[in-house]
C-alpha cells in the first residue's frame, strides 16, 4: 500500500479518488444513483469495491476508473463491503438481511446467501480469509465459514442496538464492535467472551479500527471526537475533536496511510 490515494463516496452517488499529497481530484466515478454507503480498496489496490443505497455492488479498476462488475443480486440497499485479505473474495452485506460472497476475479457468487435475522451493517474477514464476521442492526454478531457459507455457532448478542462497524485485530484474536448504543466492545474470537471493559461514549458510534500493532483501538461517532484507547491498559490515551468544517460529506472514506 503506497498511501497516495484516498477515496470518498457521497449522498449524490459519486465516488471521488483523491491524491493524498496534493488533495487534488484524480478521478470521479459516477455510476451509482443513490448514497454510496461503503468503499474498499482491494489488498493490491488495483480495484475498488463500492456499495450503495441503490442496491448495487460495483467493482472498479482503481487506475482507469473502468466499471468492471455491476452486481445487483441484493434485494435492498447494500450497506457494507469487504475484500478478503488474500484478495480472492468480496463479501457484501445488505438491508435485505443477507451477506453474499463473490469471486473477486469473475464476479460470480460463491455460496448461497448467508441469512441473518436483521439488516447487515458491517463485515470483517479473519486474517487467514477463512472466516467472515458480520454485525447487524439488532446488535448481533454472526460467524461464518467463508469456503462453505456455513454459520459457525449461534450469533453473539453483543449490543442492545445496531452495530455500525466491526474491526478485527491483526492477529485475529479480537473483534471490536461499535454501536448505536453508545458503546464499543472487544470480544475474543475464540471464546466469544468480552475482553476488557466497555468503552462508553456519550453518543452513537459509527466507526472503529485497530492500530497495526493491535495495541490501540480508535473510535468515532456523533460526538465528532476521535478516541484512542490503549486496550492493554484499558484507558483512553488521546482524544481529538474533529471540527465540522473538516468533516467530509462522504459516508465512508478509506485511506491508506504509511505507518
Amino acid at each position: 500500500m503506497d498511501g497516495r490515494r484516498i477515496v470518498s463516496g457521497a449522498e449524490d452517488g459519486n465516488i471521488i479518488i483523491w491524491d493524498a499529497d496534493t488533495k487534488e481530484i484524480i478521478r470521479c466515478l459516477s455510476h451509482h444513483i443513490d448514497w454510496v454507503s461503503c468503499i474498499r480498496f482491494s489488498p493490491d489496490e488495483k480495484r475498488l469495491a463500492s456499495t450503495s443505497d441503490d442496491g448495487t455492488l460495483k467493482i472498479w479498476d482503481a487506475d482507469t476508473g473502468e466499471l468492471v462488475f455491476d452486481i445487483d443480486d441484493h434485494q435492498d440497499e447494500v450497506w457494507t463491503v469487504a475484500y478478503s485479505p488474500n484478495g480472492t473474495k468480496i463479501a457484501s452485506g445488505s438491508k435485505d438481511r443477507t451477506v453474499r460472497i463473490w469471486n473477486a476475479t469473475t464476479g460470480k457468487q460463491q455460496t448461497q446467501p448467508l441469512i441473518h435475522d436483521s439488516e447487515v451493517c458491517s463485515i470483517v474477514w479473519s486474517p487467514d480469509s477463512r472466516r467472515l464476521i458480520s454485525g447487524c442492526d439488532d446488535g448481533q454478531i454472526y460467524f461464518w465459514s467463508a469456503p462453505t457459507g456455513a454459520q459457525l455457532g449461534s450469533p453473539l448478542r453483543a449490543h442492545s442496538d445496531a452495530i455500525f462497524s466491526l474491526a478485527i485485530s491483526p492477529d485475529g484474536e479480537l473483534i471490536a464492535s461499535a454501536s448505536e448504543d453508545h458503546t464499543a466492545r472487544l470480544w475474543s474470537t475464540s471464546t466469544r467472551k468480552p475482553f476488557g471493559r466497555v468503552l462508553q461514549h456519550a453518543k452513537r458510534l459509527l466507526t472503529i479500527a485497530f492500530s497495526p500493532d493491535g495495541q490501540l483501538v480508535a473510535t468515532g461517532g456523533d460526538e465528532n471526537i476521535i478516541y484512542l484507547w490503549d486496550i492493554s491498559q484499558e484507558s483512553t490515551i488521546m482524544t481529538n475533536a474533529v471540527s465540522p468544517s473538516f468533516i467530509s460529506p462522504a459516508s465512508h472514506v478509506t485511506s491508506y496511510i504509511e505507518q
